[in-house]
C-alpha cells in the first residue's frame, strides 16, 4: 500500500496518542477519481513498532477536509481491510475542486462500555 502507483496516500494514525504520520500529498487536475486517502489505525508502543488495532470494525473515522477559503467538507471513512485496520476515503470531486492548500482533521470514535466515545 505504501507504494501505490495510482497515487493513493496512506496516513498512519496512532489511536493511543493521536499522532499522525502522513506523506506530503499533492493532487492535480488530471488526478480526478484516481487518488484516494487511506488511513491506518495503529497502536504505536515505540518509534519503530506499530501494530494495527485488533477491533477495527468497532471504530468509525471521519475526515474534516478544510479547503482554501476555510470551506469545510466532511468525508466518512470506509473500513476496507479489517486485519490491517485500513479505512478508505474516496474523495468526491468537490473535495479537490479548489486550488491551494488543504488541511485534514480526523475524528475517530469507538464504542466503550456501550457508549460512543
Amino acid at each position: 500500500m505504501a507504494t501505490n502507483i495510482n497515487g493513493d496516500y496512506l496516513i498512519t494514525l496512532n489511536v493511543k496518542t493521536g499522532a499522525i504520520t502522513a506523506p506530503n500529498m499533492y493532487f492535480f487536475n488530471t488526478d480526478k477519481s484516481t487518488n484516494n486517502i487511506y488511513v491506518q489505525l495503529v497502536i504505536k508502543e515505540t518509534v519503530v513498532n506499530a501494530t494495527p488495532i485488533e477491533n477495527a470494525s468497532d471504530f468509525a473515522i471521519k475526515m474534516n477536509l478544510i479547503k482554501p477559503g476555510n470551506v469545510v467538507k466532511f468525508v466518512s471513512g470506509k473500513l476496507v481491510n479489517r486485519s490491517e485496520a485500513i479505512y478508505e476515503f474516496d474523495l468526491p470531486e468537490d473535495c479537490t475542486n479548489l486550488a491551494g492548500r488543504y488541511l485534514l482533521e480526523f475524528e475517530v470514535s469507538c464504542t466503550v462500555s456501550e457508549k460512543r466515545e
